[in-house]
């Protein structure tokens, strides 16, 4: 037997695992005049939409508990929903996440609690996580490894 014949199930096997750490796709809908009002001291809200996906059935239940912990960090207004997917079933979270200027970023993170939120510098923008990502990561790794709230999404 060779070598590539012996790898090929345990590098299969490692990319099913890690498939699911973090999302499938981040899509956010920012506009030139948001950063500028972003730049001029407003924190505007970005709407997002992020997409997991798991490897299999949901039969324990893990994207509804996941949806419960999600909850207590996202805006209350934030929409999850469940559907079916080819190889599986896929969570899909609709949400807004602040933009603000780098020198008020401080007082957001005091204030507020985002786990994202994205951050203006001379008409750069850059999508920023937080402590509160990394404790979500946490809670949601808690419930079953094949999920997480890690950046950048795949």
């Amino acid at each position: 037997m060779n070598l590539r014949t012996l790898l090929l199930p345990v590098a299969i096997s490692v990319s099913v695992l890690f498939s699911g750490c973090t999302p499938d796709e981040l899509e956010l809908t920012v506009y030139s005049s948001d950063v500028d009002t972003a730049e001029r001291g407003e924190v505007v809200e970005i709407p997002a939409t992020v997409r997991f996906s798991m490897v299999g059935k949901d039969e324990k239940g893990a994207l509804q508990q996941a949806t419960e912990i999600a909850r207590r960090w996202l805006p209350s207004d934030t929409k999850f929903e469940v559907t079916k997917a080819q190889f599986g079933d896929k969570l899909v979270v609709e949400t807004k996440i602040p933009m603000v200027a780098m020198a008020k970023a401080r007082g957001l993170l005091e204030a507020q609690r985002p786990v994202l939120y994205i951050e203006v510098d001379h008409g750069r923008a850059t999508l920023r996580g937080t402590t509160h990502l990394e404790i979500l990561n946490r809670e949601l790794r808690n419930i079953n490894v094949m999920l997480g709230a890690r950046l950048p999404a795949r």
